[in-house]
């Protein structure tokens, strides 16, 4: 469309507010906001009704391409303005790049109050959902294949690593099933067979774990050197972390010790919950029911047993887990960060430990204080089977049976009015069109997971520790990587369609990688070679079954000792011999370096 003359443009730069019929009286062809959204980079600003039209002059004067002034009027409250800024991409970039740079724009405007990030263009927004979401058939299903390049061209790199290491761990994680599934079928075998099969597995899982990290290692920095991230990555913070202020030693001793309190009364509900199990539970046989039913004696205690399993584990994962996350927010907020990349990091390793606790106590309990195989087997199966619903219906279907169901607030908003910086503007039914749109947006949640800016906190969280579920202690249950890779395939959809769907556009940013989540994997590789050799040695009777003969604890001690040296030399090993970048990615930023070099002399 043909911009307006030079006299219009200059009346619609100082008019307050401009009606859509003078603007199409005027001899405009098209939607304001129907050009801004078709836009590379589109965010809605909030700030007050009286600022409306000077955040938007600074807008302009910021650098923004256009910007659309839009009145909103909100029952029983001030009215509240919205200015829709459309970005300028002058390099060539991406859009994730292109939104990224206006956001950060507009948050440094004076009278702005919150800036809020629009989708891509709905075509094209369309087209990923489709095909992220609806993959072509079950073999795409099952690879989890994602369009990881168009998913970082719209969302940016912290979101698109994030899928990437989804992806990945997913398809890793068919070894484990596969040799999982054969040992499942192979526990049929009686004598030394057996006792070879499951000695097989155990020891295979923290093999498995270290070949899966280092390859992600590589995988990762291909990646990132693809997305052209490894050639932004932030100099030394040398002075901002000499200048870093820390806590006085009281603040810091009163941390350790509410942390410690925490670990304590975790302990003390996880006896408390034994006790119930090995002593409460006999008492429902001698209930009247029970009574009544003596054929069923046996039936009625193992549904006892699998209740209070579930309700202990309800109460693990709900109330404990939400406890520790307000306390671990609480003591991050008293802190103070470098930045937001030391905010999260210093959250993680709080949250880390709290969860460590909450998520893994029962299991260290009873393998390393009862050695019971038959309870760790029946917690762990359980586990991940409840995780596994109440994850799913938490994450995506309570969110979209809400916003299907209740009315959402944008449906109370009236009084919408446009304004654009070149005049342009069509029929007021397109408009009304465009704007049900932002205010879909607006109605839908942000992304954002508390405290964490990247709305990627909880998502990383959960592969966390399932992948600790499937090193440590999938011994005992070797069904847990098939659970855990059928829960990852439908995980990837499901994300994809809460990000797409269910959630606003959260700012795109950069990322080389998964940042200390990988040590949080790497620490949980390391803890598998124990567990994993605690199980063979001193919770089951493999070793007794494979020798033909008992051993002693002082045999079995030597054993585990033994094993736990060898596997964590193999592990120490390949760490060493496999590089984290690949030989053609060093090539190609030595020969960039090299081009820079020249370049500048």
């Amino acid at each position: 469309s043909d911009p307006l003359d030079q006299s219009t443009t200059r009346a619609c730069m100082d008019a307050k507010w401009t009606d859509m019929d003078a603007l199409q009286a005027q001899g405009a062809r098209r939607s304001a906001v129907q050009s801004a959204l078709e836009a590379d980079a589109c965010v809605l600003v909030r700030c007050s009704n009286k600022a409306v039209v000077r955040t938007a002059r600074e807008a302009l004067h910021a650098g923004a391409e256009s910007a659309y002034v839009v009145q909103l009027e909100e029952e029983g409250s001030e009215e509240v303005g919205y200015v829709l800024v459309c970005g300028k991409n002058e390099f060539g970039d991406c859009h994730a790049d292109a939104l990224q740079r206006t956001s950060r724009m507009m948050t440094k405007l004076t009278h702005v109050e919150e800036c809020t990030p629009l989708h891509a263009p709905k075509d094209r927004h369309e087209a990923l959902a489709n095909a992220w979401v609806r993959p072509n058939g079950w073999k795409e299903f099952l690879r989890a294949a994602q369009p990881l390049d168009e998913v970082f061209s719209l969302y940016g790199a912290r979101v698109a690593m994030y899928f990437r290491f989804l992806g990945h761990y997913t398809r890793a994680l068919r070894v484990p099933t596969l040799l999982g599934l054969a040992t499942f079928l192979l526990e049929r075998l009686e004598g030394r067979w057996q006792a070879v099969v499951r000695l097989t597995y155990a020891l295979a899982l923290p093999l498995w774990a270290t070949a899966f990290l280092e390859h992600w290692k590589r995988a990762c920095a291909t990646t990132a050197h693809r997305w052209r991230q490894l050639h932004d990555r932030a100099p030394p913070r040398a002075k901002q972390l000499a200048q870093r202020l820390t806590r006085e030693p009281w603040k810091q001793m009163a941390h350790g010790w509410i942390i410690a309190a925490l670990f304590v009364c975790n302990c003390g509900l996880l006896f408390f919950m034994d006790w119930t199990r090995q002593f409460a539970l006999p008492l429902v046989t001698q209930t009247k029911v029970a009574k009544s039913f003596p054929k069923y004696e046996s039936l009625i205690m193992t549904a006892a047993s699998t209740g209070h399993t579930v309700v202990s584990i309800l109460f693990s994962t709900v109330f404990l887990n939400g406890l520790s996350r307000t306390v671990a927010q609480k003591l991050n907020e008293r802190e103070r960060h470098v930045d937001q990349v030391a905010k999260e990091n210093g959250l993680l390793a709080k949250m880390s430990i709290f969860y460590f606790c909450n998520m893994y106590s029962t299991l260290f309990f009873y393998c390393f204080y009862l050695r019971d195989m038959e309870k760790l087997t029946a917690w762990l199966s359980t586990l991940l089977v409840t995780k596994q619903i109440i994850g799913n219906l938490t994450e995506v279907a309570l969110p979209f049976t809400t916003a299907k169901l209740l009315p959402s607030v944008s449906q109370r908003l009236s009084s919408w009015r446009s304004r654009d910086r070149l005049g342009e503007c069509d029929g007021a039914a397109i408009v009304r069109e465009d704007i049900a749109f932002v205010k879909g947006e607006l109605a839908k949640p942000a992304y954002d997971a508390e405290e964490a800016e990247d709305g990627l906190f909880d998502d990383y969280l959960e592969m966390a520790f399932q992948f600790g579920y499937v090193v440590m202690f999938s011994a005992a249950f070797p069904l847990g990587s098939l659970c855990a890779f059928i829960n990852d395939v439908v995980e990837v959809r499901s994300d994809a369609f809460k990000i797409t769907r269910l959630c606003r556009m959260s700012v795109p940013e950069g990322a080389v990688g998964i940042g200390a989540w990988l040590n949080i994997l790497g620490t949980m590789g390391f803890v598998s070679i124990i567990t994993n050799g605690f199980i063979v040695c001193f919770v089951t009777n493999w070793l007794d079954v494979l020798l033909g003969r008992p051993l002693n604890i002082l045999e079995k001690t030597f054993v585990f000792f033994a094993l736990e040296h060898i596997l964590l030399a193999f592990k120490c090993t390949l760490e060493f011999l496999i590089d984290d970048i690949s030989l053609a990615v060093l090539q190609d930023l030595a020969r960039e370096e090299e081009m820079k070099s020249k370049k500048w002399k």
